[in-house]
C-alpha cells in the first residue's frame, strides 16, 4: 500500500520540523550562555605558613567533643521512657570525664554504622564517639558499651555485661557503672589516639557579611560583620560548601584542607534589580518583558509587550483560532500589540533546580493598521494572571515557562471565542453565531475567560 503525501500534509510536516528546530536552537543558545556565566575562579594557592599543632596538650585541660550514641532493643518502651534511659546513660558517662563535651546523636533507637558515625563525628568536629546499647528482656538487660576514635578502626574500649531485673529506680544508675568505668579508664587513650593523627587546619572565608555557609559542619555558619569567617576544621578532608546571601548569587565549591591554612575569597556577584525576558507567546509570537525586584529576592513588578505583527504558526491557523483557509500557513500576523503590567512574587528561595512564581495584573490591546491606530474595539483591556517556573535560579541565564489565564471584558464575546484559544464566556448573553461573525449590541458587556495562553523563553538577570 502506498500513501500519498498531499500538500497540506507536507506543509504540516514542514511546520512541525520548523517548530522543533527553533526549540532546539533556543535550548542550545541558553546552554551556551549558561556555560559562559557559570565558570568559577580557579582555586587560590594555600598560604605558605603552617597552623598545625606540634604537641598535644594534657588531656583534661581542654574541652573534647564526643558523640554519644544510645540504642535500645527488646522490650517495648515509650518515647519518654527511652529518652529517660538515654539521658541517664549520658549523664553517668559525662560525670566520669569533665572535659568531655557529649553531643547526643538521635539514632531513633537503631544502631548506626561505624562509617556513618565517623563521618558525623568529623562533620561536627568531634574526635570520636561513645556507644551504649541496651537489649531488654523480661529477665534482665544485655548492655554493651564501646568507645571509638575517628582515626582508629577498632574500638578503644569495649565491655559487655548483663544487668538483672528491670532498668528502673536505683537499679538504673547502677546499670551504667561497668560501662562508665571502662570509659573513664580509656578516655585519655581515646583522646590521645584521635589527636595523634587528627589535626585541625585553619580555613578563612572572605564573603559578604551575613552570608550563610553550609558544609562546614552539621549546622550553617554566618559570616560576621567584618566579612571574614574563620574555622578550625579536621584535616586532611574535603568540604563541599555553599555560601548564600540575599541579593547575591550563591557560591558553591569544593575546598580541600591539607596541612597548610587556606584563605578563600568567595565569588558572590550581586543580583541585579532587573531581569529581561525574551520569549514566544503561545510558541508563536515574540514577547519582551522587563522585571524589577521591589523587595528582597521575592516581590517584583514587571511590564512588557507581545507583538502579533509576525509569528510562527506551528500547527495551522485553523487549529488555534485562526480564520478558515489559514491551515497551510507557516507564518502569520495581525496588526495587534498587547502591553502588560503585573505585580508578582516568587514562591520560594532562589536556589535549587527550579523556582516557581505567580503574578497578576492588567493588559491593554492596541491595534495599529494603516487606517486605525488605537485601542482594540473588541477587547481593549483584560485581567491577566501568571503561573510560571524557571530553572536554575542560581544562574544569571535560565529558561522559563508561564501559563497565563486571561479574563477579557468585551461587548463582542463571540469574536474573542473565535480568535483566542481555550475561551469560555463567563457572563453576558450567549449567541449562536454559526459560521459567521455575530456582533452583540453595544452595552451588552460580557466576561470571557481564555485558558490557552502561555509563554516560554530565556530570562537574563545579570
Amino acid at each position: 500500500m502506498v500513501t500519498e503525501l498531499t500538500a497540506p500534509r507536507a506543509h504540516r510536516l514542514l511546520r512541525l520540523l520548523t517548530m522543533l528546530g527553533m526549540a532546539l536552537l533556543m535550548l542550545c543558545a541558553a546552554q551556551s550562555l549558561w556555560a559562559r556565566g557559570a565558570g568559577e575562579a580557579p582555586p587560590e594557592p594555600p598560604a605558605p605558613q603552617s597552623d598545625r599543632q606540634s604537641e598535644i596538650p594534657a588531656v583534661g585541660t581542654f574541652p573534647v567533643p564526643l558523640l554519644f550514641v544510645f540504642t535500645h532493643s527488646g522490650s517495648e518502651r515509650s518515647e519518654a521512657e527511652l529518652e529517660a534511659l538515654r539521658n541517664s546513660a549520658a549523664a553517668a558517662t559525662a560525670v566520669r570525664a569533665p572535659s568531655a563535651r557529649l553531643r547526643i546523636v538521635d539514632s531513633a533507637g537503631h544502631a548506626s554504622g561505624e562509617r556513618e558515625l565517623r563521618e558525623r563525628a568529623l562533620q561536627s568536629e568531634a574526635v570520636g564517639w561513645v556507644e551504649i546499647g541496651v537489649d531488654e528482656s523480661e529477665t534482665g538487660s544485655e548492655i554493651r558499651a564501646a568507645g571509638y576514635a575517628v582515626t582508629a578502626i577498632q574500638p578503644v574500649f569495649e565491655v559487655q555485661y548483663r544487668e538483672p531485673g528491670d532498668l528502673a529506680g536505683p537499679r538504673l544508675s547502677r546499670a551504667w557503672q561497668p560501662a562508665v568505668e571502662a570509659f573513664e579508664a580509656a578516655y585519655e587513650t581515646l583522646v590521645e589516639l584521635a589527636l595523634a593523627e587528627l589535626r585541625y587546619t585553619s580555613l578563612t572565608l572572605r564573603a559578604v557579611a551575613g552570608t550563610s555557609v553550609d558544609g562546614l559542619g552539621e549546622t550553617a555558619r554566618t559570616v560576621p560583620d567584618d566579612g571574614v569567617l574563620r574555622a578550625m576544621l579536621p584535616s586532611p578532608s574535603a568540604y563541599s560548601i555553599t555560601a548564600r546571601r540575599s541579593g547575591h548569587y550563591p557560591d558553591e565549591r569544593l575546598v580541600l584542607l591539607l596541612e597548610d591554612p587556606v584563605d578563600i575569597e568567595l565569588e558572590q556577584p550581586r543580583r541585579s534589580l532587573y531581569s529581561w525576558d525574551l520569549g514566544l507567546a503561545n510558541a508563536s509570537y515574540p514577547s519582551l518583558e522587563v522585571a524589577r525586584r521591589v523587595r528582597g529576592d521575592y516581590l517584583f513588578v514587571r511590564g512588557g509587550l507581545t507583538t502579533y505583527v509576525l509569528g510562527l504558526v506551528p500547527f495551522g491557523g485553523d487549529d488555534d483560532g485562526g480564520l478558515d483557509g489559514d491551515e497551510d500557513r507557516l507564518l502569520a500576523g495581525e496588526d495587534l500589540t498587547v502591553f502588560s503590567l503585573q505585580l508578582g512574587s516568587y514562591l520560594h528561595a532562589p536556589y535549587g533546580r527550579a523556582r516557581a512564581y505567580a503574578a497578576a495584573g492588567t493588559l491593554w490591546r492596541v491595534i495599529h493598521t494603516s487606517g486605525y491606530r488605537g485601542r482594540d474595539p473588541v477587547a481593549p483591556w483584560a485581567l491577566v494572571t501568571t503561573l510560571g517556573v524557571e530553572n536554575r535560579p542560581s544562574r544569571p541565564w535560565r529558561l522559563f515557562f508561564e501559563w497565563q489565564p486571561v479574563f477579557y471584558r468585551t461587548e463582542y464575546p463571540e469574536v474573542l471565542q473565535r480568535r483566542l484559544p481555550g475561551t469560555v464566556q463567563l457572563t453576558g448573553d450567549r449567541h449562536d453565531s454559526g459560521d459567521e461573525f455575530f456582533f452583540t449590541g453595544a452595552g451588552n458587556s460580557a466576561w470571557v475567560f481564555s485558558a490557552g495562553a502561555f509563554r516560554l523563553g530565556v530570562r537574563w538577570q545579570p
